[in-house]
């Protein structure tokens, strides 16, 4: 890359090849985002590569590998069979012994691999099972961390093992989920007989079920034609309804079956929307070992599945590990090997191999949600997770495979710029949230001890509910009076719980700046979808200490952040020319006021975007201003209230939408019997917790020195929720 004249560009490539356009094309990039693709660009970028006619594409997609084993080749000794029989086997030595640094290092040098070839977003099978437990899965966790400023890794929980065969590894599997698994994978053809296989499908559906995730299963990766496993994951995909969100890989006996079988199965795959995996390069190596000749190639049935128009991927599978000697971790090289295995060689047919290693729709990756972080104001990629049944983001259509010493310099620069239009997409949809965002409450159990499965229940609860978003670990959460640790695992059970369906906001309030970022860190690690803050406590601070204090924050943040405006609390308060200047930071998408004072907010939605022009995502955190504020411009509420009774605020919201301001009106007083606890003595934690307690969800007592209720406050709240669930605004929570 060499230094050019300041221009109005952050980068040009000159003379690209562009896939469809006939001549040679300039590529000018600002912002991380595609400018101009003409001719020739006038001016001159901050930097300009010469591209020289090679090819510019979306980067790569890697939808099937096995990062905890890649490497290990050296370590494994001799597979004399050549069969993927003996190398499960012999597999089983390394798996014992491996700690999970050493997982980490080895995946490392293929994922920078990967990066060096073009390929930026990686769905990776872990093995999880008796065998190694959960180490090879802390090692790609490490690995994923380590490069995700370059590459977005998707866990797949993989039982190896079988799971009917290995006792334990369906509770292994939920523990892996709970520590950072994404999806649900499974291998039910390894299975003793077909009811062991099809009790193996069901537990992988239902774990899928309870974690909202996508399932990626090894189907009928064996030579025998009476392996049939593909039918058993069609019929369980449409038996609990998880179209769009089911994946078969390998796939291998399909060839065996008979002409009329494979048929009707591939159609019933159309109707069940699967998705299909080839990993051409591992299977042609490892099947059909035992055929005499003519031998089978080990593929599904490629061009009748492309026919069906139905999603067809390649992947590399394995990389110098017991079940493939070789790879690179090249996509376009694993797209070469799939048009000569499957004979795609009519330029159709071409089309839809190069389709496969950049992801792009139909006959692309499968429907991966990506995820990867944002650091700060630079265009590292951070992917929203998605709602289910929807579809990822698109693929930026900037990419340069570059290759020699620099590659990995290169391709990590224009990783940076290809990827902006998606944080920019990010940026946007939380910078356009409205509705209502529960500040949920931290359950204790009888121990004083963060009771994990009681949030996860809350979090499911708040959001079939109807709820927007949700904020955990903020005051109504208790955060003074939890440890680090706490936080952290407190946000991954609400994370996990909510599975995309809405996003998660952190709590990061801190009295240090340090302190603060260390907890963006940590949300982002938990992969929340953005973090609150309040400005620093307890010390009086100038305005101009705490605009720097959140321009750090944001500069610094992995995540989006909302700034919390709470002067009650922190003593510290921000004015609305203020709140204007910090929200102008292209980080920080948007802010909670809880003030008294309803004027200030007016003055804040004023400022920011009549005067500003800036648009960002404007909440009240005053439950008994509710309706006013919305009134006046506000696009919804961080609420304590809404943890309790979320059905109602959400109604209440709807009704400030319509508009219809007199019923908001009317439905905001009767709302006042609960609100009134919630904002003044004896304070709103102690009486959040009781009102939860008394529609059935034990969430046990505010930590101390908060105070707990008196025999005569709770009785007040008692009578309070009784008018509430008189008009039927406060239902039980559900079981």
């Amino acid at each position: 890359m060499k230094a050019a004249s300041q221009g109005p560009y952050d980068l040009i490539l000159r003379q690209a090849r562009i896939e469809g356009r006939p001549a040679l094309a300039d590529i000018a990039i600002s912002g991380g985002m595609i400018n101009r693709v003409e001719d020739h660009v006038a001016g001159a970028g901050e930097s300009e590569l010469e591209v020289s006619a090679r090819l510019v594409s979306p980067a790569f997609v890697q939808p099937h590998i096995h990062l905890d084993k890649v490497g290990t080749l050296p370590l494994l000794g001799r597979n004399a069979s050549g069969t993927l029989a003996e190398a499960i086997e012999i597999l089983h030595r390394i798996k014992r012994s491996s700690t999970a640094e050493q997982v980490a290092a080895r995946a490392g040098v293929v994922i920078r691999q990967a990066v060096v070839s073009g390929t930026t977003r990686i769905r990776t099978h872990v093995d999880v099972d008796t065998v190694g437990g959960l180490t090879p899965l802390r090692g790609v966790i490490h690995a994923a961390r380590d490069h995700a400023d370059l590459c977005d890794i998707q866990i797949v929980v993989f039982p190896q093992e079988g799971v009917v065969r290995d006792p334990g590894a369906a509770e292994l599997m939920d523990a892996a989920m709970r520590s950072g698994g994404d999806v649900v994978g499974g291998m039910p053809h390894w299975e003793t007989d077909d009811e062991a296989a099809r009790e193996h499908i069901g537990i992988c559906m239902r774990l899928a079920q309870r974690y909202g995730a996508d399932v990626d299963m090894h189907v009928d990766e064996t030579d025998d034609p009476g392996s049939r496993t593909l039918d058993m994951l069609i019929d369980a995909t449409t038996r609990i309804g998880w179209q769009g969100k089911v994946t078969a890989s390998h796939c291998c006996a399909m060839t065996a079956w008979s002409d009329d079988y494979a048929g009707e199965v591939i159609r019933r795959a159309v109707a069940a929307g699967l998705n299909f995996v080839t990993n051409p390069a591992t299977n042609l190596l490892l099947q059909g070992r035992l055929d005499n000749e003519p031998r089978r190639r080990g593929l599904p049935r490629v061009k009748e599945l492309l026919a069906a128009g139905l999603t067809v991927a390649c992947g590399q599978d394995c990389v110098r590990d017991g079940f493939y000697p070789f790879g690179s971790a090249d996509q376009l090289q694993v797209a070469l090997i799939l048009c000569h295995a499957a004979q795609l060689s009519v330029p159709a047919e071409i089309d839809a191999a190069l389709a496969s290693p950049c992801g792009r729709p139909n006959h692309g990756c499968p429907q991966v949600r990506h995820r990867a972080r944002l650091h700060g104001r630079t265009c590292r990629p951070r992917f929203r997770r998605h709602a289910r049944g929807a579809a990822p983001a698109s693929p930026s259509p900037v990419h340069h495979p570059a290759r020699g010493n620099s590659g990995c310099d290169q391709c990590h620069k224009q990783h940076q710029s290809r990827q902006g239009s998606t944080i920019w997409r990010l940026k946007m949809d939380l910078q356009a949230l409205r509705g209502v965002i529960p500040a949920m409450v931290t359950p204790f159990d009888a121990d004083g001890n963060v009771d994990l499965a009681a949030a996860a229940r809350l979090t499911r609860w708040l959001i079939d509910s109807g709820v927007h978003a949700i904020m955990t670990t903020g005051g109504t959460g208790e955060f003074p009076h939890l440890d680090r640790d706490e936080r952290r695992a407190l946000t991954r059970a609400v994370v996990q719980e909510a599975a995309g369906r809405v996003p998660v906001i952190v709590g990061t309030a801190a009295c240090s700046t340090r302190e603060a970022l260390l907890l963006c860190e940590d949300a982002a690690a938990a992969r929340a979808d953005a973090v609150i803050s309040v400005p620093p406590y307890y010390f009086p601070l100038p305005d101009a200490a705490i605009y720097s204090f959140f321009e750090t924050l944001a500069d610094g943040s992995p995540l989006p952040v909302f700034a919390y405006n709470n002067p009650l609390y922190t003593g510290n308060a921000m004015s609305p020319a203020l709140i204007a200047d910090v929200l102008s930071h292209d980080n920080v998408v948007g802010l909670k006021q809880s003030s008294s004072d309803l004027g200030q907010l007016v003055e804040v939605i004023h400022e920011v975007t009549v005067v500003r022009g800036h648009s960002r995502a404007l909440f009240t955190g005053v439950d008994s201003q509710f309706a006013a504020a919305m009134a006046v411009g506000a696009d919804g509420i961080y609420s304590t209230a809404s943890g309790i009774v979320p059905a109602a605020i959400v109604r209440l919201f709807a009704l400030a939408e319509a508009p219809d301001p007199r019923a908001a009106a009317e439905l905001q007083l009767e709302l006042q019997p609960l609100n009134r606890f919630l904002e003044y003595d004896p304070g709103y934690v102690a009486p959040a917790k009781e009102a939860l307690r008394m529609l059935g969800l034990e969430v046990g007592d505010p930590r101390a020195p908060l105070p707990r209720l008196t025999a005569i406050e709770r009785s007040r709240v008692a009578a309070a929720m009784s008018q509430l669930s008189a008009k039927g605004l406060a239902p039980a929570v559900p079981a």
